[in-house]
């Protein structure tokens, strides 16, 4: 059963992680890793406005792919 409190998840909002990916299968390289990035924003603003108090496995994903991925991000934004 569904909880009245919590924020519900539009299926557009899906949709629109859903066709970032698609995009990002029809592209390579640089374009591809944009389109990628893009769908990770877009599903972790989703998350955490489904889940506003953000805490214990919410963290989960996003530390991990900082963590995973954080000397490219840097790399990324000193260009």
């Amino acid at each position: 059963m569904d909880d009245p409190d919590q924020p519900q998840i539009e299926p557009t909002e899906i949709e629109q992680v859903m066709a970032l990916l698609n995009e990002a299968l029809g592209v390579d390289g640089v374009e591809r890793v944009g389109r990628l990035g893009l769908a990770v924003r877009a599903l972790t603003r989703i998350w955490s406005d489904a889940n506003p108090t953000f805490d214990g496995d919410a963290w989960y994903p996003v530390s991990y792919l900082l963590g995973e991925h954080w000397n490219e991000i840097q790399s990324h934004m000193e260009r």
